[in-house]
């Protein structure tokens, strides 16, 4: 993969550079940017706006990560859209043709155009200074409204750098001169002080995402209070499950509040407290119960379905949350589960050892599996499941682990080895956002099931 904007730009200019007429909020960071993205467009629809959402990567088709108003892209209007820049890329720039990402992003640029969106939630895909999306970044000529820095850690550290700060400053690279800069807490005093520093540098106005939030009673029930500075403290109930929501939660409550001074907007509390509370993103601590119909034995010596819960975390820092709200949930009663059941499998360029460090416990036991290569992605490879074993062996030698040939084998090993533990343990799918859309397929889920959590 070899990034860069030039491509992508030349692209654009073909059709008027569409990106330069749609105003936008440009998102960037490792962990936390759907959720960032969900919790702002979703606050925006709340006070009746027309909002698009370009999100990366998608989850199972390529239209489902251009979004207006929540609802994927129709097929008709994606295959019309994407006909259009393949052939434009055909006809003009065969010599150095864009990559599948940067087609995917002018189609986003000019739907969100051609639906006169009010505003746009961009994500960007990988880092964000040479990112396809920062194509919006031209000086006076850009829309960008603000800049959202979710949570960095280490990840894509073959192309972003092997420090957090290298990674923060190619991240700050979607920096434009005066446009407001709103920064999630970091978990990394380094990073900080790199995005606090070019920030300054640039003379934007920064901002700081850490209003405080809070839980208001136990975490399970999604009731959490919102103190803003200089606004009213709010009481919302959030969908969207884990603690790490509460740091997500606040930077986008913080970007609203930023907006709303600088441009009277007009955006209520009322509208702020329903956004949180619809707000939905799939595969992010996602309960899910599959019926035994669905596996591929028919000898399954239990008829009951298995219940699942299902997360993308796919980075070390992720995954370290992702075991905290597991323990939570292994903690919260007397007859909780006691011990985990992992299925987990990785990307090629994921680092195993860390992940696995965070999630793995010796009395858990851990199923490896690689994922369908997924649609439109073709620089994506899974890591082989006898290696991420590997790794857990060393790291544990006395788990129990075993590579399988998919998803739907390692639940159907789950069903029939262990029917006698169900009570005594938790069953936990993550390491990928392409095995979570594995997941949704083998439970037969549709764009229009993912309407109804995104």
């Amino acid at each position: 993969m070899e990034l860069g904007l030039e491509r992508v730009h030349a692209l654009l200019g073909l059709f008027d550079q569409p990106q330069h007429r749609v105003p936008f909020i440009h998102v960037a960071g490792t962990n936390g940017k759907g959720s960032t993205s969900a919790f702002l467009a979703s606050i925006y629809e709340q006070a009746g706006l027309r909002v698009g959402v370009f999100s990366s990567p998608h989850f199972l088709h390529p239209r489902d990560a251009i979004r207006i108003n929540g609802r994927a892209l129709a097929l008709e209007a994606w295959t019309r859209w994407r006909g259009r820049v393949d052939a434009a890329v055909e006809q003009h720039l065969h010599g150095a043709p864009p990559t599948e990402f940067e087609r995917e992003t002018a189609v986003a640029w000019l739907v969100f155009h051609e639906a006169r969106v009010d505003l746009a939630v961009v994500e960007c895909g990988l880092g964000g200074r040479l990112d396809a999306t920062n194509a919006g970044h031209d000086g006076e000529a850009s829309c960008k409204l603000a800049c959202i820095i979710t949570p960095i850690g280490l990840d894509h550290q073959r192309l972003l750098g092997d420090t957090t700060t290298a990674i923060a400053t190619e991240k700050a690279g979607i920096f434009l001169p005066r446009v407001p800069v709103i920064l999630a807490a970091q978990p990394d005093d380094a990073a900080m002080r790199t995005l606090v520093a070019i920030a300054r540098e640039m003379d934007c106005e920064l901002v700081h995402g850490t209003t405080a939030a809070a839980w208001h009673g136990s975490p399970i029930e999604g009731n959490a209070r919102i103190e803003r500075a200089g606004n009213a403290t709010l009481h919302v109930r959030m969908r969207l499950a884990g603690d790490a929501q509460l740091v997500n939660v606040a930077t986008a409550i913080a970007t609203v509040d930023t907006l709303k001074l600088s441009a009277s907007s007009g955006i209520t509390d009322d509208a702020i407290v329903k956004g949180v509370e619809t707000a939905r993103w799939p595969w992010r601590l996602e309960w899910l119960t599959v019926p035994q119909h669905l596996l591929p034995s028919s000898s399954s010596s239990s008829s009951a379905s298995i219940r699942l819960l299902l997360d993308g975390a796919h980075n070390p820092d992720a995954a370290r949350l992702l075991r905290q709200h597991v323990d939570s949930q292994l903690a919260a009663a007397p007859s909780s589960p006691r011990r985990v059941l992992w299925i987990v499998g990785l990307s090629a360029e994921k680092d195993a050892h860390g992940v696995l460090a965070e999630l793995l416990r010796a009395d858990d036991q851990l199923c490896a599996v690689p994922f369908s290569q997924p649609v439109a992605m073709p620089w994506v490879h899974c890591q082989s499941p006898d290696a991420i074993v590997a790794v857990a062996q060393q790291q544990l030698p006395s788990i129990t682990a075993k590579a399988m040939p998919d998803i739907a084998s390692a639940l159907d090993y789950y069903a029939r080895e262990l029917p006698g533990h169900a009570g005594s343990s938790l069953l936990v799918v993550c390491g990928s956002l392409y095995l979570a859309a594995d997941v949704y397929r083998l439970f037969g889920c549709t764009l229009d099931d993912l309407r109804a959590c995104a």
